[in-house]
């Protein structure tokens, strides 16, 4: 009998069963040696009234403010609930209705026009809630329209009105100093000054209407500018309001001649230019022509948007022949034959669209969200540091990378008992500006923050002679412990079948019993483990008959 110990390296779905690779690591993250869990995701407080496409956070000195969109609004998260910030949303102070003309008054110019539909959410006096077309405007803070019902009179009272709607299928986001700006190749250019603003606020008349945005050194950013896909627009250096091209500015813009559509764009000291068939640098290099922009990679390109995502100086994306990295300069493919076929095979081509990306700087994951061919959600996840993949399974609809808003004592009340929080007292979710790993499902902002997934890990297939018998497994799974199956083969194509589940006793051991030429484990770890390291197998050549 001999003991022999399978490693849990590597998992390269694209190689054969036979390799010294694992068959899976499922609700798993890559470690140096073996695999840690991976957390659940858990709804970060109440309910936006809207199915959510995305969040981010915005940050300045101290202050930390969570902010998410759905289709048709902008909303900010304040610990407690999801608040109207869509553009023109304004803060109410005072209400009355007379004679059925219901007249609000808002603490700031509202800005609205007889005529405009406009929404009112007020606090106390709910009953004059509703949408409604504004009749008049008898100065810059009041504004009347028809609603037939008793009198009310004038009286105090809180909650916000709102009169634009945006049509969204994506929203992207930068920052520029303490500024929070939006795109969603519907409305002019967003912003929102963190700590400052009531609503967002188109960030001047002449901003353009673009797909995508990021800062690059003084500018702001934006592409796939106003129906036209091949175009490149940035503001005057350090002005996020101007965007008119002249003498007087340095806000111009670029049509990039080969590489089809712009498909994203990420930022910093240069620029990254993600098109259906190239990738762009671009440059500041001043007067007269302000960028320059460099093709770093013709004929590969990006096949979904939502795939692009940047960690320091480094972008990742998906081209058609798998995930690429690059660092401005170098193009490099990070999962040729080790993932890229397992993607592609699991794949709903018909939902590219719907792939959306983040980051875990913690645990220094590329983590994918993609539409599996079979239904559902997976993630798919790469460590950048030791280059290793994992998978999870999900019901998370969109990723996202965000810090949290902070939650005061007080708010949590509005969670009722400690035994309906979403997560401990001592949970990271409720400490302001933490950047996590978030993203959206349905109505709720989630956070990956909940107890461990079930985990499952599959050895390659162990082969030592023609025929062999495994009676003993030793799991090593650090303060936890498991449970085993093992499958037997005696041909590479003979049916996988496992065996039930054996449950290891307290020295990690499972009593098995199973023939053959090829043998894999499965493994599920158990309990509050840390990470899984292998396990030992007993097994014992036999002969021929």
């Amino acid at each position: 009998m001999a003991t022999q110990r399978i490693v849990f390296t590597e998992w390269l779905p694209d190689q054969p069963s036979s390799t010294n690779a694992l068959v899976d690591a499922k609700n798993v993250m890559p470690n140096q040696v073996g695999y840690k869990p991976f957390p659940t995701a858990q709804n970060y407080g109440s309910a936006a009234g809207e199915d959510l496409i995305a969040t981010v956070s915005g940050k300045f000195d101290d202050v930390t403010q969570l902010f998410s969109g759905s289709a048709t609004k902008l909303y900010q998260y304040n610990g407690v609930n999801h608040i109207n910030v869509s553009k023109s949303s304004r803060i109410i102070s005072n209400i009355e209705r007379t004679s059925n003309v219901v007249t609000i008054t808002t603490t700031t110019a509202h800005g609205y026009s007889v005529s405009d539909s406009v929404t009112v959410g007020a606090i106390t006096n709910t009953g004059i809630n509703g949408t409604f077309t504004v009749a008049s405007v008898p100065s810059t803070t009041t504004f009347t329209y028809a609603q037939v019902g008793a009198d009310i009179a004038s009286v105090a009272d809180s909650g916000r009105v709102y009169r634009d709607t945006y049509n969204a299928s994506q929203w992207h986001f930068t920052q520029f100093g303490p500024n929070v700006l939006a795109v969603d190749n519907n409305s002019k250019v967003q912003y929102w000054e963190v700590n400052q603003s009531v609503s967002f606020e188109d960030a001047s008349a002449d901003a353009p209407v673009a797909k995508y945005i990021t800062t690059v050194r003084d500018f702001v950013v934006t592409a796939n500018v106003g129906g036209v896909a091949n175009k490149v627009q940035w503001s005057d250096i350090n002005d996020f309001t101007n965007w008119t091209s002249g003498s007087a500015s340095q806000a111009d813009f670029q049509l990039l001649p080969d590489g089809n559509t712009i498909q994203g764009i990420t930022g910093g000291e240069f620029g990254v230019i993600f098109l259906e068939k190239a990738v762009v640098r671009m440059s500041y290099i001043g007067s007269p022509l302000f960028f320059q922009f460099d093709t770093i990679a013709r004929n590969l390109g990006c096949i979904a948007s939502g795939s692009i995502v940047q960690f320091g100086a480094t972008s990742f994306w998906l081209a058609d022949d798998g995930f690429y990295s690059t660092d401005g300069n170098v193009v490099t493919p990070i999962g040729v034959e080790k993932i890229d076929r397992y993607f592609f095979d699991n794949l709903d081509y018909n939902s590219l669209s719907t792939i959306s990306s983040s980051i875990d700087p913690v645990n220094k994951l590329v983590v994918w969200n993609y539409p599996k061919a079979t239904g559902g959600r997976e993630l798919i996840m790469y460590n950048w540091q030791i280059q290793r993949w994992s998978r999870a399974e999900t019901d998370v609809t969109t990723m996202a990378y965000a810090a949290t808003a902070t939650t005061t004592l007080e708010a949590l009340d509005n969670f009722g008992t400690i035994d309906t929080l979403p997560a401990s007292l001592d949970s990271s979710i409720w400490a302001g500006g933490i950047a996590t790993l978030k993203g959206t499902r349905g109505q709720y902002i989630v956070a990956f923050n909940g107890s461990s997934a079930t985990a499952n890990i599959v050895t390659p297939d162990l082969e030592i002679g023609f025929n062999s018998t495994i009676t003993l497994a030793r799991t090593q799974i650090d303060n936890g412990s498991s449970t085993v199956q093992v499958a037997s083969r005696k041909m590479l194509d003979d049916t996988i079948t496992y065996s039930s589940s054996v449950t290891t006793d307290d020295e990690n051991r499972a009593s098995l019993r199973s023939s053959g030429r090829y043998h894999r484990l499965s493994v599920t770890p158990t309990g509050n483990w840390t990470s899984a390291i292998g396990v030992d197998v007993d097994i014992t050549p036999r002969g021929l008959r």
